[in-house]
């Protein structure tokens, strides 16, 4: 009840609405993350080292939910192109100006869901702590089957729920930020599996595990 309280007084005094929230989180986004541990892109680096012989196609990856670029450096060592997308303007502006400097770097203020991309334009997917904010893993997996092209493949990093330090964390960002949509790297391979992709996961922190998967070649036109 007192949490339920707390996080209706704390909505009402910043008009809660995703964009708004992550506009006014933006300056201090990074030393965040830090502070609970989450996973760095070093750790990122060498997950996407291992999976190299497997990541298919190279040329452009979608970052969804890129914030303040904090994976794009280590995202342009593996692809030609890297698209930056974020619904909140503020964390793309908020990134160091090396993170999204040179022409491989395209950066977009956009929902992941609405915005006018073309079918099949990304061979690669990355999201991470993006599916929690959305409440929304089926429809993710549909707009990553209309983007992504032959041999495509998704890396996605999220919360891994029922461990003790989630839990925790979850509880701190219900109170002062929002509600958390948690799905296990089962469930949402499960999904995957479903729409024709082989896929595969593994822990990247005390919260957080990393799914990889592929589309199979001959599910493209089935989509």
């Amino acid at each position: 009840m007192i949490r339920r309280a707390a996080r209706r007084v704390i909505r009402t005094l910043r008009g809660k609405n995703l964009p708004h929230t992550f506009d006014c989180e933006a300056e201090g986004y990074d030393r965040n993350r830090a502070r609970f541990g989450l996973y760095t892109p070093e750790v990122l680096y060498r997950a996407l080292l291992s999976l190299e012989p497997t990541l298919g196609p190279r040329r452009r990856v979608l970052d969804a939910g890129a914030g303040t670029g904090l994976f794009i450096p280590t995202l342009r060592s593996f692809f030609d192109q890297v698209v930056a997308l974020d619904v909140a303007e503020n964390m793309l502006r908020r990134a160091p100006e090396v993170r999204l400097s040179g022409p491989d770097v395209v950066p977009v203020v956009g929902d992941f869901f609405r915005h006018p991309f073309k079918p099949g334009v990304f061979d690669c997917i990355f999201c991470s702590d993006f599916l929690h904010h959305t409440g929304r893993a089926d429809a993710f997996v549909d707009r990553a089957c209309e983007l992504l092209g032959d041999r495509g493949t998704i890396v996605v990093v999220e919360y891994e729920p029922g461990r003790v330090r989630t839990r925790i964390l979850k509880l701190i960002e219900e109170v002062f930020l929002e509600d958390l949509h948690l799905i296990s790297a089962a469930e949402l391979g499960s999904r995957l599996a479903a729409r024709g992709f082989s896929w595969r996961s593994r822990p990247v922190s005390r919260f957080e595990y990393l799914l990889w998967a592929q589309r199979n070649v001959s599910t493209r036109g089935e989509d």
